[in-house]
């Protein structure tokens, strides 16, 4: 199900040229246009729990506008005021759910706000840790970070956070920690986390109620922070502060997936593939746990390219590529390692379920129709050659699932060939 923007505006150009820019950072949000009170009120009635930010312009001729933020805020729906100019009886009575103030000076403010658009979705696929055990300022936190769609994790102390980041259970981007925590310094806290996260993983943004600690602040940056602030911030601020860290990250991780993802498909490429394994082998070395190595290969690959023509080619590698992510865990990796093979590696599974899930993907591939034109459709079918074992060396195991992917073309093809060690 697509998460959806509201703008209600009364210019139509205005929502289709921000559809077409949002669309140009993220095809996975729809924008919906509405002009009118009612439509608002029917939009929100029937898809309330996909829309997660309202964009709302306040010079429409002939609208209530204190009826249309009233009719937001019951839905709890963060909004962007669009304005030739701010509103403070606006701003000051509506100062909770109301993001930001946006000036409409050009289209520049429509690039400004796709941009929000964007970072408000991705902020809802992460997780923000807050190590606070004042529950006043835990409070005025949580009041601002939920209007930014954004889930909350809380710490009452350093310890409390390591095992949420140890556990690696969710994906933090961003810490938000008091200068004094109850059981470590918040230096040696930032400390101890630049150790196993780098500034490019996560974000690390110091409170204080000291003023002009000139000493506390050098030594928090020196240790990894990314910013500090006063605990008696304002809303705007605390919000601006947030955004600017959290979007550094999402840039950071634009250019390393560039850098770590096939182009063709967004699978890892074999750099990657490579990298991360060796931390995993040796993960799961210690732990003493069996991973399962496994070698895709999609059958007469060749046969599609020459008689339909490559482009019909790179949608089967794509589509090919989107069955498996479809299928598999977000912590699994997958990774195009030469024209038309692929490889998993998986963590913490059993023989039996690397058994069953193989055979399902063997089957989803099978099943799986490639649209040619309106009328016309190819199947495709896929060999895999697979160890479960514990791996001391990930090349080791690559060549024995490699061996196996070979019983599988050997014998007819369309077939999973697996093996526990």
């Amino acid at each position: 199900m697509k998460k959806k923007a509201l703008i209600i505006n009364d210019v139509l150009m205005i929502p289709k040229v921000l559809e077409n820019k949002v669309h140009s950072l993220n095809k996975e949000i729809e924008v919906v246009a509405n002009q009118n009170y009612d439509e608002v009120y029917n939009t929100l009635k029937e898809n309330s729990k996909e829309i997660f930010v309202a964009i709302f312009d306040i010079n429409i001729e002939n609208l209530d506008n204190d009826k249309i933020i009233t009719l937001l805020s019951y839905s709890d729906i963060p909004t962007i005021i669009l304005s030739k100019e701010e509103d403070d009886n606006i701003k000051d009575k509506h100062r909770d759910f109301i993001i930001e103030f946006v000036k409409k000076r050009s289209l520049d403010s429509l690039d400004y706000i796709a941009k929000k658009i964007e970072n408000l979705y991705l902020n809802s696929k992460n997780h923000i840790l807050l190590i606070e055990d004042n529950e006043e300022y835990l409070e005025k936190m949580t009041n601002v970070l939920k209007y930014l769609n954004i889930n909350i994790l809380v710490a009452k102390t350093g310890k409390n956070a390591f095992e949420y980041l140890e556990e690696n259970k969710f994906h933090i981007n961003l810490i938000i920690t008091e200068d004094t925590l109850i059981d470590m310094k918040s230096t040696e806290f930032i400390h101890q986390v630049r150790k196993i996260k780098s500034k490019d993983e996560v974000g690390i943004i110091v409170l204080t109620e000291q003023k002009n600690n000139q000493e506390l602040i050098c030594d928090s940056f020196r240790h990894g922070a990314n910013d500090f602030m006063s605990k008696d911030f304002i809303k705007e601020e605390f919000i601006l502060r947030l955004n600017n860290v959290i979007e550094l990250l999402y840039l950071f991780n634009k250019n390393k997936e560039i850098a770590n993802k096939d182009f063709l498909t967004g699978a890892y490429n074999r750099r990657f593939f490579f990298d991360t394994a060796q931390t995993i082998v040796g993960k799961n070395k210690r732990k003493k746990q069996k991973i399962l190595t496994a070698i895709f290969d999609i059958d007469f690959f060749k046969k599609i390219n020459d008689k339909y023509g490559h482009a019909i080619g790179d949608k089967a590698l794509k589509e090919f590529h989107k069955i498996l992510k479809d299928n598999t865990r977000d912590s699994d990796i997958i990774a195009r390692i030469g024209g038309e093979e692929f490889i998993i590696l998986l963590e913490d599974i059993s023989f039996e379920n690397a058994k069953k899930l193989l055979e399902k993907l063997r089957y989803k591939v099978e099943d799986h129709h490639i649209k040619l034109n309106e009328t016309e459709f190819i199947n495709m079918t896929v060999s895999i050659g697979a160890v479960y074992k514990n791996v001391n060396d990930i090349h080791v195991a690559m060549k024995k699932a490699d061996d196996l992917l070979y019983v599988s073309k050997e014998e007819g093809r369309n077939q999973v060939n697996l093996i526990e060690e």
